[in-house]
Order: structure tokens, then C-alpha cells, then sequence
């Protein structure tokens, strides 16, 4: 999801973005009430036509935004050396396109004027192809010239753009996701002029804007950024803190042990109230730890720990965050932190999972399954120092793991086993403060595991107070609709929402559509946005048992034909995300059945066949599609691989492939697609049935339909009480079955 924290395949040295230090822009456009410069700057900003418009605001950036016509619409800023780049530079905003297929400028200097170049300039447009482009020349010469073909802009959707230099490095982010840049002419390395004229923003040579901006900035002497980020949620500052706010652990997660440590006797204040036993550990006011209470846990290193009882809770077979804060006594030796044993506090078991500080003063993370090593590795260099509140963070997301030290993420060295390894589910207790490892000598304060959500992936600012209790988790809630699922209402024919269909007006780019919707006297929006497109020679009819079933259940979706039966897959992809567009343009249209009703940043494709690849193709390297379901996909295989990067789509994919498929055999297309899958993903097979085991009335629509809407509720609606149905008990009577031959999945699914 766009704001679930991206799975960034890291694997041994963590890379994070220069997301961290206050940055004082160049240029601060917030386009609320006035076109004026927030920035400290204060540089002035005439307007030549360009509108102040609440139209179609970014939410959270102010309510409102500059509107440009496409007809020269244009601001004016007088030159200034703050636009000289004669170093690192970051320009970003927020672009809301309202067509595309023609030049549009965005930022324009020229010496030449507004409207011709002179021997130097500097030009970011959006080309008739959809192209960025970024030309700058010296003294008359080509000095960078470059372009991202496929930046994945969508008409009638706000979308994050960043361009970085950071020396000889370029970056250009869409929506925080790093595109590759193609070097038409010059070279990286070259300087960019120092052009003695206005700075024209929205108008230029090469076209005009058509659309709104929202958050325009502008940062000289910084790159940003040089990773994949979160884009920013909220307006920028005149003196900001880079990127979107530090995720804080009270208002974002639920607990599910929480040891504030105050008074004693030391107390569980989580919902969940587990039982502590201290043995010898003390509460102590000695040293306490501003602003947390008054007073933290105090370990002597000889023999003090706490124990708490065995749960569910504490396996961790999914996303995980555990933090606190420790103040070492002394350094130089083995002191454990955290420890569950099935041999016991002072033996290794079979299976346990043990942090703990080393005699060398390395942070070391171990688990052993079945008496193998399944993941350890250590940070060597966590930089301790004794006595003095330091916070640690221990976060597992996806196959990605973090240890972060005061905020700054630490170097992971992996000894062995590997990072997606499965922990252990140990059946014993639960041991802080002491192990075989040795006794911690220090004082812990606010120690906190989250189960299911990994709070940070990049650097933050430590909790300033403590974590609270009871929190709701966001990822869990946020877009729930209705009440609690059964099996009998996914497996009926309908949801609990009435469904309501019509076709809309103009299907361009694609054959024909019909648009499904959950009727809004059942149920308020907004609701994620779902694409449905047939395979190889069929139509609409194949697939639009999907379009009642899922608006039923609380989507808006469109079940789609294409322009031709025989289109191949790279064509099936383009009419899904115009299909897509449909959607938006429906939403923002007063007067359709679906405005207003629309989330177009919650997305969700799914596709027969060569529709399926399509809707794969569609999320490579696309944030913001979140989630695909292929079934029975197939494509060009060249030597026996796809034709097509896979392994960089960006969306949480459930494949489904058909036992008996003679088309698209299932060991070498859904199988192949499923192990390339970088992300979240499972694999379910339908028994004894061909290609077209998905289609309308092959008769595995109730066993379907529960597993697509259960993916989608987890992957769009953020709702996790549809886990149970994909692993678990409720899972588990569908498989093994009749219907189902196989099924996995990566084994990140959260159940609680």
C-alpha cells in the first residue's frame, strides 16, 4: 500500500535515504489562498492567468491548489542564485495531469525567453509520448539532456515528482518510486548553466500545463532523496523535516506487550494484559528517563529478568516491531535482552529466538527452527555507549530486516540462515533480561512488540513520551467496511452491499466497460478501485461474474473488453490502467453514479489469462497500483524466462493458476510468475480444471471469489479480519480439498 511501509529487498547493509535532516527550501509554493513563496526566501510570484481552485484539492496540503488551463496559464519569478544548481538540487511537487499526449512544460529558465532557447536553459516537460524530459545546455551546447519513458502518469490523479542531482547521480521519483533514466545527450557529470532569467513555471517552449500543482519546492545544496520513499503527507515547512512525518508507535499500532515500568510491580499495559513475574529486577527512580514516567526497570547483571508467559503473540510469523529503551551499566560483555527457549532461560532448544548484546558490543539477533539455524544476524558497530538512554528498534518487514540505533539505521550482517526464513513459534516463556547468553546490567524503559506492522524502513525520531495503550491500528481499520466476514457471506453469490452497474459514456483506449458499485444507502465510501480484463478472444461476460460479486463486498469496479480479441499483453495492460482512468474520471464527474465514491489511491487489477500479465506488467515498477490477482496468466517466455522484469512488480499478487491448463502449463507460467513476485504473494490452484477455471460458470466462483475478496480487503481495504481466510483455521477447511491442489503463500499473512 501506498502508506503501508514499502518492502525494500535489502539484505544486508541497510540503505536509507538522506530522509533525516531539516532542509530550508529555495522555493515554497503551498497554492492555498495565493500563488505567494512560503519559503524563507520570500521570492515574488507573478501570476499570468492560473487559478487558486478547491476543485480538486490534495487532501492534507491545505485545500486547495494552482490550476493551469493548458492555454498559458503560467507563473513568474524573478532570477535569483537560489535557482543556480550549481551543486546537489531537489525539485519536487504534486502534478494532477488533466490530459495526457501533449507537451506540457513545468519548470522553465532560458535566457531566450519564455518561448525560445537561448544558449542556455534549463527545461522540465512532459512530453506528447508522456515522457519527462530534463534538457539543460551551456554556452549553447547539449550539458544534460535525459528522459524517463515510462514515469506511469495518470490523468485525473495526484501523483509526488521529485528530480534529484546528487553529484554525479540523477534521480526522478513518481509517487517515491525510483524511474530509469535514459541520457539523450551531455553527460551527468556536466554543470548546469547559471541562466540570467525569470523562472517561468507552467508555460515554456514546449507547451503548456495542463492540470494542477499543489506543494511546489524547491532545495539547493541537498538530494533528498536516493532511495524509494514515502512521499511527503502534509505540506512542507519553510524549515522542514524531510519527507513524510516519523511513524510514531502510539498512534499508529496496537501493542501487544507494553512495559512502561513506572511503579511496581512491573505491569503488562497493553490491551492484551499479559502477566509479568520479576525476578529480583526492580523499579527504580535513580535515572529515569525524561518525560517516560519517573522511573524504568533496573537489571543488575546478575541473574534479574522478567517472565512472561508464552503467546501466540510472541510468534513472529509476519511483520514485527520491537523497541525500547536501554541504558547499558556496563559494556564488554554477553547481555541478553530478549529471549524464548524451548530448552529453557539457560539452554538452547530446538527452537528459540534470542537478542542480546555482545562481549564485543554487537547487537546479535538469533532463531533456530527444528534445531537449524533459520535467521541470525548482527549489527557490529551499534555504537553503545554506557550509560546513557539510547533507543533500540528490531524491525522485520517482509523479507527486509532493520535495526535502527537513536533513529539511524544500522549496517545488518547476515551470519546465517536467510531473511526470509520463517521464526520459530517457541512453546515457552518469555525471558527480558537474562538468558544463556548472559544478564543485562543496565536499566530498560517503554519496551514495546508490535505484532504485524513494521513501524519504521527508513531513519526517525525516536518517541519522545511514552507509548500508549489501546492504540487502533490504521493498517487494520482504516477503510473496514461492514460487519465482521464469515465464510457464508464471502461464499455467497453476493455481498453484504446491493450491487449497482452501468455503462459509462466513452470507453476510450479500450472496447468496453461496465462500471459495479456498491449502492451508497448500504454504505459510505470512499472504496478502493478494481479493473477486471479477460484473456485471449473473450469479452466482458468472462469475467464480470467478478464486477457484482466484488462491489458487493465494497468495491467500484470495472469489468472490461478489449479493443481486439487477439490483443497481446503489453496492449492489455495499457486498457487496464485506461480503464482505470475511467474510474477517476467518473469519480471526479458531478453528476455520475460513482463521484465522489472513488479512493484512486487504493488500486487493485485482475486479469484472465494474457489480462492477467497485463495487470502484471501494469505494476512493474508502479507504487501505486497495490494489488493484482493474475489467473492463469500467460506470456512470452525466452529460453524459458518471461520476457517481462517481474521480479519488480510492486503489487501484493495472488496467483492463480489451473491443474489441468494446457495453454499456459502452470510449472512454467504461474509457478514462474509466483517465484519471480518480490512482495507479499500467494499461490492457489484450482484441481482438475483448465485455462479457464476462473471464467464464469466453470463453477469455482464461490471458492474464488472468497480467496480474491479476501486478498483485496487485506491488500486495499487495509483489513486484516480477512487474513483468517488465506492462513489459518478458516483456510485450512478449504485445504487441503476438492477444489484446491495446492496452496502457499510467503508466509507474512498476520494472524492473530
Amino acid at each position: 500500500m501506498k502508506y503501508i511501509l514499502s518492502v525494500l529487498l535489502i539484505l544486508s547493509v541497510i540503505t536509507v535515504s538522506k530522509y533525516a535532516d531539516a532542509t530550508t527550501p529555495k522555493l515554497l509554493l503551498h497554492m492555498n489562498s495565493s500563488f505567494g513563496d512560503s519559503s524563507l526566501s520570500s521570492h515574488g510570484v507573478a501570476v499570468n492567468g492560473p487559478e487558486i481552485s478547491t476543485a480538486q484539492p490534495l487532501p492534507n496540503f491545505g485545500g486547495a491548489s494552482g490550476l493551469f488551463d493548458g492555454a498559458g496559464d503560467h507563473l513568474e519569478i524573478e532570477d535569483s542564485n537560489d535557482f543556480y544548481f550549481d551543486g546537489d538540487f531537489t525539485i519536487h511537487m504534486f502534478l494532477k495531469l488533466t490530459s495526457l499526449g501533449v507537451y506540457q512544460t513545468v519548470y522553465r529558465q532560458s535566457d531566450g525567453g519564455r518561448l525560445s532557447n537561448g544558449p542556455n536553459y534549463i527545461d522540465i516537460n512532459i512530453s506528447d509520448v508522456n515522457r519527462i524530459i530534463f534538457q539543460s545546455d551551456v554556452a549553447g551546447s547539449n550539458s544534460v539532456h535525459w528522459h524517463v519513458a515510462s514515469p506511469g502518469f495518470i490523468a485525473g490523479q495526484w501523483q509526488h515528482i521529485a528530480i534529484v542531482r546528487e553529484g554525479d547521480n540523477w534521480s526522478c521519483f513518481v509517487d517515491g518510486d525510483s524511474k530509469m533514466l535514459t541520457l539523450a545527450s551531455g553527460s551527468y557529470s556536466n554543470s548546469l548553466p547559471d541562466v540570467s532569467s525569470k523562472l517561468w513555471i507552467g508555460s515554456g517552449v514546449n507547451g503548456d500545463l495542463n492540470g494542477w500543482l499543489d506543494d511546489v519546492v524547491i532545495v539547493k545544496g541537498e538530494a533528498l532523496w536516493n532511495t524509494n520513499f514515502t512521499p511527503p503527507v502534509s505540506e512542507t515547512q519553510p524549515e522542514v523535516q524531510n519527507g513524510a512525518p516519523e511513524t510514531q508507535p502510539g498512534g499508529i499500532a496496537t501493542p501487544q506487550l507494553l512495559l512502561h515500568m513506572n511503579s511496581a510491580p512491573f505491569e503488562d499495559s497493553s490491551v492484551s494484559g499479559h502477566d509479568v513475574t520479576a525476578s529480583d529486577a526492580q523499579i527504580n527512580t535513580e535515572q529515569p528517563l525524561s518525560n517516560f514516567g519517573g522511573a524504568s526497570g533496573l537489571f543488575d547483571g546478575a541473574g534479574d529478568y522478567l517472565t512472561i508467559p508464552d503467546s501466540d503473540e510472541f510468534h513472529f510469523n509476519c511483520d514485527f516491531t520491537m523497541h525500547m529503551f536501554l541504558k547499558l551499566t556496563s559494556l564488554g560483555v554477553n547481555q541478553t535482552v530478549y529471549r524464548q527457549s524451548d530448552g529453557g532461560r539457560l539452554s538452547n532448544g530446538p527452537n528459540y529466538v534470542n537478542i542480546y548484546i555482545s562481549n564485543i558490543n554487537r547487537i546479535i539477533f538469533q532463531s533456530d527452527v527444528a534445531g537449524s539455524n533459520s535467521v541470525h544476524w548482527h549489527v557490529a558497530s551499534p555504537g553503545f555507549i554506557a550509560g546513557q538512554w539510547q533507543h533500540i528498534a528490531i524491525v522485520r518487514e517482509g523479507n527486509s530486516w532493520y535495526c535502527f540505533v537513536d533513529g539511524e539505521a544500522k549496517p545488518i550482517t547476515l551470519a546465517s540462515g536467510s531473511y526470509s526464513n520463517a521464526l520459530a513459534n517457541v512453546a515457552s516463556d518469555l525471558w527480558i533480561g537474562s538468558g544463556v547468553d548472559g544478564d543485562l546490567n543496565g536499566r530498560l524503559d517503554d519496551f514495546v512488540i508490535v505484532k504485524g506492522e513494521a513501524l519504521w524502513n527508513t531513519n526517525f525520531t525516536p518517541p519522545t513520551s511514552e507509548t500508549q495503550q489501546g492504540e487502533v491500528s490504521m493498517l487494520s481499520s482504516a477503510y473496514q467496511r461492514g460487519a465482521d466476514p464469515t465464510s457464508a457471506v464471502l461464499e455467497a453469490a453476493l455481498g453484504p452491499f446491493t450491487p449497482l452497474s452501468y455503462q459509462p459514456s466513452s470507453t476510450p483506449g479500450y472496447g468496453d466497460g461496465t462500471i459495479w458499485y456498491p449502492d451508497p444507502a448500504d454504505v459510505s465510501g470512499p472504496f478502493a478501485a478494481i479493473v477486471v480484463c479477460p484473456g485471449y478472444a473473450e469479452g466482458d461476460k468472462q469475467i464480470d461474474w467478478l464486477g457484482a460479486r466484488l462491489a458487493s463486498n465494497g468495491f467500484v469496479v470495472i469489468t472490461i473488453s478489449t479493443n481486439n480479441g487477439d490483443d497481446k499483453a503489453d496492449s492489455r495492460k495499457t486498457q487496464q490502467l485506461l480503464a482505470l482512468n475511467t474510474i477517476i474520471t467518473e469519480n471526479n464527474t458531478a453528476g455520475s453514479p460513482i463521484s465522489g465514491l472513488v479512493d484512486a489511491d487504493r488500486v487493485g487489477l485482475i486479469g484472465h489469462s494474457l489480462g492477467g500479465a497485463g495487470a502484471l506488467m501494469a505494476s512493474i515498477n508502479n507504487t501505486w497500483i497495490d494489488a493484482v490477482v493474475p489467473i492463469a496468466s500467460r506470456n512470452s517466455l525466452i529460453n524459458g524466462s518471461f520476457d517481462q522484469p517481474y521480479e519488480d512488480v510492486k503489487a501484493d499478487s495472488l496467483v492463480i493458476a489451473c491443474e489441468d491448463d494446457l495453454i499456459a502449463q502452470v510449472d512454467t507460467h504461474a509457478l514462474l510468475y509466483y517465484n519471480s513476485l518480490p512482495n507479499d504473494k500467494a499461490f492457489l490452484e484450482i484441481s482438475g480444471d483448465n485455462h479457464f477455471c476462473g471464467n464464469t460458470g466453470h463453477g469455482h466462483e464461490i471458492l474464488l471469489g472468497k480467496y480474491i475478496i479476501s486478498w483485496m480487503k487485506i491488500y486495499l481495504d487495509l483489513d486484516l479480519r480477512y487474513q483468517k481466510y488465506l492462513s489459518g483455521p478458516e483456510h485450512d477447511a478449504d485445504y487441503p480439498g476438492v477444489e484446491i491442489s495446492r496452496y502457499f503463500d510467503s508466509g507474512i499473512h498476520c494472524v492473530n
